[in-house]
């Protein structure tokens, strides 16, 4: 992979867009600095599990990364959608479209999401790349890890304890396949948005 970043041989034949292309097209398409920077984090965490539990690493590192391109168009719910949409409109793999598309909360069905004033399809994470980056996302708030713990908290405290327990069997699926709690990766990653930018220049 382009842009300095240690991922390791390609995981397929598919080219997907490595670091530079991504914080390029975040900037082009207008993302706030704060959305960057929490992408880069979600970007970080999502690539070490994806190492740990043998998932396309550059499909996720480049998913990661995009998964919240579309709040340049809409910071709402709808922000999924028109993240989907972006990616699509750039002629990028329908697989980083679909890990944008379903990486809210813990995902939704089709009614659920209906009912949320998004289009009634389901939009729950299916593939292993796509539950890591939506996992992923839940476990990061701004630009800092916090776990699933807070996750939980902020979710009940809205009163969607639903998706609590969604991310529980998610997490539970993903540590799994790793071999251990996923939480262990927390104190071993050198998280922050500059650590991440340092690689693009080196």
């Amino acid at each position: 992979m382009e842009g300095g970043c240690p991922l390791g041989p390609p995981s397929s034949e598919v080219r997907w867009p490595a670091l530079r292309d991504c914080l390029d097209l975040l900037e082009a398409e207008g993302c706030a600095q704060g959305i960057i920077d929490h992408s880069i984090v979600v970007a970080q965490l999502a690539l070490a599990i994806a190492s740990a539990c043998g998932a396309d690493v550059d499909m996720v590192f480049a998913g990661a990364l995009l998964h919240d391109i579309g709040r340049s168009r809409d910071g709402c719910l709808g922000h999924v959608i028109a993240s989907a949409d972006i990616i699509r409109e750039r002629g990028l793999p329908e697989e980083l479209a679909l890990i944008a598309e379903r990486h809210l909360g813990a995902g939704v069905g089709a009614e659920e999401a209906e009912g949320l004033g998004l289009p009634a399809r389901d939009l729950r994470p299916v593939s292993l790349e796509e539950k890591i980056v939506s996992h992923s996302d839940n476990l990061v708030y701004y630009d800092e890890i916090l776990g699933l713990d807070a996750f939980c908290e902020r979710m009940t405290e809205k009163g969607l304890a639903g998706q609590c327990e969604k991310a529980r069997a998610i997490h539970a699926e993903l540590s799994e396949l790793c071999g251990f709690d996923i939480e262990q990766i927390f104190a071993v990653i050198d998280q922050g948005p500059q650590t991440t930018e340092r690689r693009v220049v080196e």
